[in-house]
């Protein structure tokens, strides 16, 4: 070999191994899976501990804390005769299908309000005030930052092919500032029997502003 064919070679470079770059590759890939973890552990733990449920919208301006709720279900209003617009809001719990609690606006100018008779069948009663419940029990009163409220029980019946019979927990707030006029009072009442009267004491009791 002659000196010019020598000096005319160049050192090869040395090439990664393949192994480095695939064990690069599986760190890369258990560091994101940790910090995915790690950020899905916090998000669920602060969600919930807190369960805290917000509407604000045209009608209502509302947090409330619900006990294993997992989000607004159904916002729905209802035209009903001699009663105007009725907005509910349905709370669902740990399975979709669930309805925890129901926060309800009656309009003052519901004449049906006043005509309520039993519970029965879907049909839970409307309410502004107490006066408008036919046979409230357990009747007390407490304070919220939105407002005084009045918190009972009345029985519910539901019947398909046997009839089965529920307490339900109801609180009527009578707002301080409503965001409308027309709807002075929201209702918050548990879903047959998905909330105990204690459980929907505490969650009157969390009723605050969202800002």
């Amino acid at each position: 070999m002659t000196s010019a064919s020598v000096e005319g070679l160049k050192p090869a470079r040395p090439q990664p191994r393949r192994w480095l770059r695939v064990l690069g590759a599986v760190v890369l890939l258990v560091l994101l899976a940790v910090v995915v973890a790690v950020a899905a552990t916090w998000l669920t733990a602060r969600y919930w501990s807190e369960n805290v449920l917000t509407v604000d919208d045209d009608r209502l301006s509302m947090e409330i804390e619900a006990p294993a709720a997992t989000g607004i279900r159904q916002i729905h209003t209802t035209e009903w005769e001699e009663c105007g617009p009725v907005r509910s809001y349905s709370i669902r719990g740990t399975r979709p299908s669930d309805v925890l609690v129901v926060v309800e606006l009656v309009p003052t100018e519901c004449a049906r309000a006043a005509e309520n008779e039993e519970a029965l069948n879907g049909q839970h009663g409307l309410y502004r005030t107490i006066d408008d419940v036919p046979q409230p029990e357990d009747v007390a009163e407490t304070s919220t930052s939105l407002g005084e409220a009045v918190i009972f029980t009345q029985d519910y019946t539901e019947c398909t092919n046997v009839c089965r019979d529920y307490r339900e927990p109801v609180a009527i707030i009578a707002l301080d500032e409503p965001v409308d006029p027309a709807y002075p009072t929201v209702v918050v009442r548990g879903d047959r029997e998905t909330v105990d009267r204690e459980e929907l004491d505490e969650m009157v009791s969390s009723v605050r502003a969202p800002y």
